[in-house]
C-alpha cells in the first residue's frame, strides 16, 4: 500500500487552491530571507527571458509541490499503518475464532451456561409470570 502510495505521488497532481497557497507561501518565504520584493517572479515561469528568474520560479514550484506532497504522505503513513494493524488483527480474531467453532470439547465449555446465570433467568421469568397475573386481576377489578 505504501509503494502504491510513492507510484501515485510520481505523478505530479495537486489541487490548485492547496497548491496556490502553497506557493505563496513559498514565496513570502523566499522575499523574507533575501530581505527584499522580488518584481520578476509570477506564478507563470515561461515567458521569462532571464534564466536566474525561471530557475528561482521552478525552485518554488518544486518546493510547493514537495512540501504539499511530503505532508500528504506524512498523513497518509498513519492511516495505512493503523488499516494493516486492524486487517492483521481481524484476520487472526477470525482464524482464531474457527479454531475455536472446530474443537468440540471447548464449544460446549464456552456454550454451557453459568449456573448463576440460568436460576436469575429462572426467577426473572417467574417473577414476569407473576406480574403479568397481577396487572391481569388489576385490569378485571
Amino acid at each position: 500500500m505504501i509503494r502504491t502510495q510513492f507510484k501515485m505521488e510520481m505523478l505530479v497532481y495537486s489541487q490548485d487552491r492547496m497548491y496556490s497557497s502553497s506557493l505563496s507561501d513559498r514565496k513570502k518565504e523566499m522575499t523574507e530571507e533575501e530581505g527584499r520584493e522580488s518584481p520578476q517572479l509570477s506564478v507563470s515561469f515561461v515567458f521569462h527571458s532571464n534564466n536566474n528568474t525561471t530557475l528561482q520560479e521552478l525552485m518554488l514550484h518544486l518546493k510547493s509541490y514537495y512540501k504539499i506532497a511530503s505532508q500528504r504522505l506524512a498523513d497518509q503513513i498513519p492511516l495505512v499503518i493503523r488499516y494493516q494493524m486492524l486487517q492483521e488483527s481481524a484476520v487472526q480474531l477470525q482464524s482464531e475464532m474457527l479454531q475455536m467453532l472446530h474443537d468440540k470439547e471447548n464449544l460446549e465449555f464456552f456454550l454451557k451456561e453459568d449456573m448463576d446465570i440460568g436460576s436469575k433467568r429462572a426467577a426473572l421469568q417467574s417473577r414476569h409470570k407473576r406480574l403479568m397475573k397481577a396487572r391481569t386481576y388489576l385490569v378485571e377489578f
